[in-house]
């Protein structure tokens, strides 16, 4: 009986899972709605939920618009990071 997982440990557990993307990209794009632009920003190991967010905090200090402004607009693809030409967020 040690070995089984509580229904919260199970369901946190797949929520984890789940939103792991980085075993399928190597990042994500965010668009700039305002400015038409689009920027790239790196995946790492997890729920990439709480990087989305980050990435887009990063972007609204930087150009002070708000949150409305910005999406998650794409993927960047294994192995294409560097073949992108969106160019890489740099604060």
């Amino acid at each position: 009986m040690k070995n089984l997982h509580t229904f919260e440990e199970f369901v946190n557990e797949s929520i984890v899972n789940e939103a792991d993307m980085s075993r399928q990209y190597d990042g994500f794009i965010v668009y700039d709605n305002k400015d038409k632009k689009s920027y790239k920003f790196r995946y790492e190991r997890g729920n990439n939920v709480p990087q989305e967010d980050k990435a887009i905090k990063a972007l609204m200090n930087f150009t002070k618009y708000p949150r409305g402004t910005f999406m998650v607009h794409g993927f960047v693809k294994k192995g294409e990071w560097d073949k992108t030409e969106i160019p890489e967020f740099e604060d």
